[in-house]
């Protein structure tokens, strides 16, 4: 995609978004308080809001030029209006639920944040009506402002599904025919498939984080080494100072040793007999970094229409599916769910990454029923055996015993030569967790972007925290609860663990004092409260 549009892209939302709270503002105060109150109940207050002539005449003042900016106006208008004629298929509550200025408020609140919090890194540049950006960011919007009117979950899934279902008609009927086909001429080299659309949107979507609903986690960065195959099902040792310090410096980013491994089959016969396996225990990020590597794949390929572009699949999922198909379980997913028949030649050309997590969770983790599992993958590499020799599967697991080395050890590995005895050794990618200061980095942006606990109300470790956050003077989390012995260096490196001592520390949870067994108790107890 040529850098031209996404500039013009860029820097054309913001503006958009300040236009929609402008036009919220401003229908609010053309239409009144009081007409607005004789609306019936929540639902048929937004209807009033986003009633399509007030849309028509805001825009109508707004600009004349419809393909300006890509069109970025209209697709904002269509937005807002499909917004109202979707609100008009619900059924309209009995009562008010907020009064009018309190839905007015949450309205504009939630769109001024959303606009000082954007930053191109939340877009991805998709123009089929649906995903097209804009239109995303309006739908999703309206989903969490309904959520937070408390309009009923099923209320907002029929909103969901018939804003979908109307969005282009709308967009046609604001553009108008004729410019609308113009706008199509303009972007038909960034046009694409509905189909490819979905798909790469919703592996871009898979860069949210978050274990409770609405929950926004940072990302951070995975870090990895090689290991050898005969060491997989060694337990993890605590090491000394020097021996973590080492350990620490020497590691790369996962990224990295993917293309390490990947570049030689690549650049000789092709990677079609390859398995890049992933392993590392419970809570260390595979899931995350899988579906983090995905989002900005498919980010990139929206942009360039290069590089790969990404399939993540969970083996939980495995029993859903049809495994037998000539192409197996994966092929059954993407026609199940995309309608896409990926050995058809308009989805053949392109180049795929398959992302296969959490094979340990496939079912019952023995030698017979992992063969089964991994020989119903491997056929996705059937799609085309002559040109699409450069396709990629990686697959993550936890350690387990029965028949996981011999697969580590079948699909190519990564193999190292001993400098003293030139023996050649397989190796896997093992995922390393949080170094020490991503502990402390994760911990530290995470308090402070969400609402801190009244200092006056904390006691012990987590008050000095807090306090430090407020006081701008860093403490070492990581270390003193290291040198305390509330949790090990093993313990200290599972992001989960991050994630658990946050949850502490906001709860108003003295964790220092009650130790670690009090640490796992405590999360526990949260987890079942949320």
């Amino acid at each position: 995609m040529s850098k031209k549009l996404i500039t013009s892209i860029t820097s054309a939302l913001p503006n958009v978004l300040k236009n929609a709270v402008g036009y919220v503002k401003d229908n609010f105060d053309d239409a009144g308080q009081e007409a607005l109150s004789n609306a019936n109940g929540t639902v048929g207050v937004l209807i009033k809001i986003f009633a399509q002539d007030k849309v028509d005449s805001y825009f109508d003042k707004l600009t004349k030029n419809k393909l300006e900016n890509y069109g970025s106006a209209m697709y904002m208008k269509a937005s807002l209006v499909q917004v109202g004629k979707s609100m008009e298929t619900l059924e309209l509550d009995e009562k008010n639920t907020f009064d009018v200025s309190s839905i007015v408020s949450l309205l504009t609140d939630t769109l001024e944040i959303d606009k000082k919090k954007f930053t191109k890194e939340h877009l991805v540049t998709i123009f089929t009506p649906r995903y097209h950006p804009i239109v995303v960011f309006t739908k999703e919007k309206m989903e969490k402002i309904l959520d937070q009117l408390n309009v009923p979950s099923e209320s907002i899934k029929n909103f969901k599904s018939n804003f979908n279902e109307h969005i282009e008609a709308t967009i046609i009927q604001v553009f108008g025919s004729d410019d609308y086909e113009k706008h199509r001429k303009e972007i038909e080299v960034f046009w694409r498939d509905e189909r490819e659309s979905k798909l790469l949107y919703d592996m871009y979507s898979l860069r949210k984080i978050g274990f409770k609903e609405g929950e926004s986690l940072k990302y951070e960065k995975t870090y990895a080494s090689w290991k050898p195959v005969s060491s997989v099902l060694d337990k993890e040792q605590e090491e000394d100072d020097e021996e973590y310090r080492i350990h620490e410096k020497n590691l790369k980013s996962i990224e990295l040793l993917i293309e390490e491994y990947f570049s030689d089959c690549t650049a000789n016969d092709g990677c079609i007999q390859n398995i890049l396996f992933a392993i590392a225990d419970f809570g260390k990020g595979k899931s995350v970094f899988l579906r983090q590597y995905a989002s900005k794949l498919a980010k990139k390929y929206s942009e360039t229409k290069e590089g790969y572009i990404p399939i993540y699949f969970n083996l939980r999922n495995f029993s859903l599916y049809s495994d037998d198909g000539e192409l197996g379980v994966i092929g059954s997913y993407l026609l199940d769910e995309y309608a896409i028949r990926i050995n058809d030649d308009e989805f053949k050309k392109n180049k795929y990454i398959f992302l296969i997590d959490s094979l340990d969770e496939s079912g019952e983790l023995t030698k017979e029923k992992i063969n089964k599992v991994i020989n119903s993958v491997k056929k996705i590499q059937n799609i085309d055996k002559e040109k699409c020799r450069d396709n990629r599967i990686i697959i993550t697991s936890r350690p387990f015993s029965d028949g996981l080395e011999e697969h580590l050890t079948s699909h190519k590995p990564y193999i190292i030569k001993e400098k003293e005895t030139e023996k050649e050794v397989a190796y896997f990618i093992s995922l390393y967790g949080f170094k020490q200061e991503q502990f402390n980095s994760w911990l530290y942006d995470t308090l402070k972007n969400n609402v801190l606990p009244n200092e006056d109300n904390l006691k012990g470790f987590a008050k000095e925290i807090v306090k430090s956050i407020k006081t701008g003077k860093k403490i070492d989390i990581y270390e003193k609860l290291y040198k305390t012995k509330t949790l090990s260096r093993t313990e200290l490196r599972r992001p989960i663990f991050s994630y658990m001592i946050y949850q502490l520390i906001i709860n108003n949870v003295d964790f220092i004092t009650i130790g670690k067994i009090g640490v796992y108790l405590s999360f526990i107890n949260l987890l079942l409260n949320m």
